[in-house]
């Protein structure tokens, strides 16, 4: 399935909170999956930091039997707009829960999944062992932990930030994955798509 065979309505605020609009890494992401469906047709996926929740609403199209959108969700008007979305969507087969990365109590209380997925998730470098802590955990806890991946798009915005250190302390691999993305072909950011798995 190629993008421009998936259509999806989606709700913006751009007055409120970053996360209630679409960064274009999300567009990326979305590509990919659109490109990539046989990998996540009839998975159960969560998403992290789902925000609008356009690339769950997007991995429930081509084929997802079940998608999990996580995000603080500590704005209700944040929740609200995700909400609407999924509505606007028709996606049914979808769950909001709110999840603050490195709680291992929220964790162990989350469904077992196939996959992950992300767009532009390593923004804060505060956030960076929280974020990674997370993926560890529920890759290991997901239904076949040698098959389960966190796939994401990153926007290349600083070579300082580095995840090396912290993805061997949690048990990590990352590579780039090869994807040359119609939405950022046009423009100065550099967005790449990576998978991280976990060492077993």
């Amino acid at each position: 399935m190629g993008a421009s065979d998936l259509t999806t309505v989606f709700l913006q605020n751009f007055s409120t909170e970053y996360s209630n609009f679409v960064w274009p890494c999300a567009q990326v992401l979305g590509e990919f999956l659109c490109f990539n469906s046989e990998i996540f047709c009839g998975k159960t996926v969560l998403e992290l930091g789902s925000g609008t929740g356009i690339c769950a609403i997007i991995a429930a199209k081509v084929g997802c039997s079940r998608v999990y959108l996580t995000d603080k969700f500590d704005c209700q008007q944040s929740t609200d707009l995700c909400a609407e979305n999924l509505q606007l969507n028709k996606v049914q087969a979808a769950n909001l829960l709110p999840l603050k990365w490195g709680r291992i109590d929220e964790l162990t209380s989350l469904p077992k999944v196939d996959h992950l997925i992300g767009s532009d998730c390593f923004y804060d470098e505060s956030d960076f062992e929280y974020l990674l802590c997370t993926i560890s955990l529920l890759l290991r806890n997901a239904n076949d932990p040698k098959r389960a991946t966190f796939y994401f798009s990153h926007q290349l915005r600083s070579t300082k930030h580095s995840i090396e250190c912290l993805l061997k302390k949690w048990k990590l691999t990352c590579k780039r994955i090869p994807f040359q993305s119609q939405s950022s072909q046009n423009d100065r950011q550099i967005i790449e798509m990576y998978e991280i798995k976990s060492c077993l």
